[in-house]
């Protein structure tokens, strides 16, 4: 009897692992995700054990050798989880997730991808408006990222302390970028959106840290600004000045739905950067003098 009842409950505790770690798109007998990563490379894992705490979907899948994507999908808002340590279902992988996808989510959670080291590419769906408090902070291996026109804040250290985060693309509808937000990172210039509304005197680095020294390494030295935002512009360069370094705020004006700097009219912010100048026929005679910086409207019609 006690045999046979040993067996019975054996049988009961497999089928409840089995049914815990199931998984879909894996060869036949792989229950458990990391024998599914050990498969072939288009092998994916939707791991029905390991949802986000707001119920949204998530899939890993093998990239290559060793690496894995993590993919979130979902709608709403996701839950953020601890600061001093993340607690979200993911952490577990940070040695091995390589590429990050949201699908569909409104918030990516206050440290929902903090301390993902080896993550090298992330992707954002045209869905996200806000991306959390330290939602990337320490992605270490990240050297760029270009943030989808949907997102409108831009929280308190989500891309801190990414020391090789070269080149970065702000939203063209950014609101708000908070305290933090890219403190010790390795930019030199960044262009400021001409819809920012408030600029943290701290978003590249702190000013001070309790004991009086300079929280950030950031590197950024050049800042295109809304003239109309010029003095948050030069306040959250102001610990980079008092380093000694030659920092410049370099101001745009807006033009009705244009942007005038250096003499060339741009559609968006952004575009300062990559030269990409709109070269229409100017229509008034204000827009010409303002191009030429002269009064000679006839040969500046056409630019």
């Amino acid at each position: 009897m006690r045999k046979q009842k040993f067996f019975l409950t054996s049988v009961f505790f497999m089928l409840n692992v089995s049914e815990a770690f199931s998984v879909a798109n894996c060869p036949s007998g792989t229950t458990l995700n990391i024998d599914c990563w050990s498969c072939g490379e288009t092998c994916t894992a939707y791991l029905s054990n390991i949802k986000d705490d707001a119920g949204n979907d998530v899939k890993i899948s093998r990239t290559g050798t060793t690496a894995q994507k993590l993919t979130v999908t979902g709608s709403g808002k996701m839950n953020s989880y601890g600061w001093g340590a993340s607690t979200a279902p993911w952490q577990a992988y940070t040695d091995s997730v390589t590429d990050i996808e949201v699908n569909g989510i409104k918030k990516i959670g206050n440290s929902a991808f903090r301390n993902m080291y080896e993550v090298k590419n992330i992707e954002l769906s045209d869905t996200v408006e806000e991306i959390g408090d330290g939602s990337f902070f320490e992605n270490t291996a990240l050297k760029s990222i270009h943030l989808p026109d949907s997102v409108k804040i831009l929280g308190d250290s989500a891309f801190s302390d990414c020391p090789n985060l070269k080149d970065v693309i702000l939203s063209e509808n950014l609101l708000s970028i908070e305290r933090l937000a890219f403190a010790n990172t390795k930019f030199t210039e960044i262009v400021i959106p001409e819809t920012v509304q408030y600029l943290s005197e701290d978003a590249f680095g702190a000013l001070e840290t309790a004991n009086g020294a300079y929280y950030s390494r950031a590197k950024v030295i050049t800042l295109y600004c809304n003239e109309a935002l010029t003095e948050q512009c030069e306040a959250a360069l102001q610990f980079r000045k008092d380093l000694g370094a030659d920092v410049r705020v370099v101001g745009y004006q807006m033009s009705g739905n244009q942007i005038f700097h250096n003499n060339r009219f741009y559609n968006s912010a952004n575009d300062i950067l990559s030269g990409n100048y709109d070269k229409k026929r100017i229509y008034t005679i204000d827009e010409a003098n303002r191009a030429s910086g002269k009064k000679n409207t006839f040969k500046i019609r056409y630019k």
